[in-house]
């Protein structure tokens, strides 16, 4: 059970990170920027220095949050189904981790194809982000047919039934006999 010892390492050295980000900035505004002097005198003060830690401080904040409730699973050995779970989810790691590769090349590809064809039409795909965006959403919600057919007559069509084929029936399929296999192995 060394990856428990691990993601704890982990939460503790982004901890001392968080914690030696704050004490650069509060070091930073208390004595290398004379803050009382600026504010007398109407000088402007340039602060996205101070801010821009501050951010990275609430981004680091952030993954341990994420971290502490993945930490949680630990402690959930005390109920059978639980248990189970946790045991098949060990089980299925390796595997997983793969397809979720497979599935951000996969996905990466369709977020630069649409980018590519959609980008002057849609507002949805203008920017590489916004298509990524976007076909999370798909990927959850469903897409716009009807949208991407009017951006590209041939083309929306062919990748709205490519997006669907390759995420909808093979990669999510590819996903729940990853979990099955997973199930059967731990029955």
């Amino acid at each position: 059970r060394s990856y428990w010892n691990l993601l704890e390492m982990l939460i503790i050295l982004i901890w001392i990170c968080t914690i030696g980000v704050r004490a650069y900035v509060v070091t930073y505004l208390t004595y290398s920027l004379d803050i009382e002097k600026a504010l007398r005198s109407g000088r402007y003060l340039n602060l996205e220095q101070p801010a821009r830690l501050l951010e990275a401080e609430r981004l680091l904040h952030s993954f341990v949050a994420v971290f502490m409730w993945i930490k949680a699973f630990k402690h959930l050995n005390w109920s059978p189904h639980l248990s189970f779970l946790i045991k098949m989810m060990e089980w299925a790691a390796k595997r997983i981790v793969t397809f979720l590769f497979i599935f951000l090349l996969l996905f990466l590809g369709f977020a630069q194809a649409g980018f590519a064809l959609f980008s002057n039409h849609l507002i949805s795909f203008s920017s590489f982000s916004k298509t990524l965006t976007s076909l999370v959403r798909a990927t959850l919600a469903g897409m716009e047919y009807d949208e991407l057919q009017d951006a590209n007559r041939v083309m929306g069509p062919l990748f709205f039934i490519a997006f669907q084929i390759v995420v909808y029936l093979v990669l999510m399929n590819i996903f729940i006999a990853i979990m099955n296999d997973a199930f059967e192995a731990n029955k």
